[in-house]
């Protein structure tokens, strides 16, 4: 619950960043150890590998702003984003990597 109030809370891309992966380690555990069917170790596998494939898009649109902005504080966010005209391309890679976390239809397994 730390994790997930800290997410709502924070104004740093990194710091969101670290706590919405923390998330994946209960996730993990509950999978893991209460899981109902006979896979529920490779499931366990799966959702941890599949989840953290996912992020790799975010991190780098995250990257990408911080290398280029000099900054990773999200109210300076709102006036460089109009600047570099990538608000469409970061939009995909961050909508995808967070679908992958969320699950969303498309993107769950």
């Amino acid at each position: 619950m730390i994790c997930l109030f800290n997410i709502f809370l924070t104004i740093d891309i990194f710091i969101l960043f670290c706590f919405f992966e923390a998330i994946v380690m209960p996730l993990f555990l509950i999978v893991g150890i209460w899981g109902s069917r006979d896979r529920k170790i490779l499931a366990s596998y799966m959702l941890f590998i599949y989840t953290m494939f996912g992020s790799i898009f975010a991190l780098f649109v995250f990257i990408f702003l911080y290398l280029n902005s000099g900054s990773s504080n999200f109210i300076f966010f709102s006036d460089f984003i109009n600047y570099l005209n990538l608000e469409v391309l970061f939009f995909l890679l961050l909508f995808f990597g967070f679908c992958v976390k969320v699950p969303i239809v498309p993107f769950h397994i």
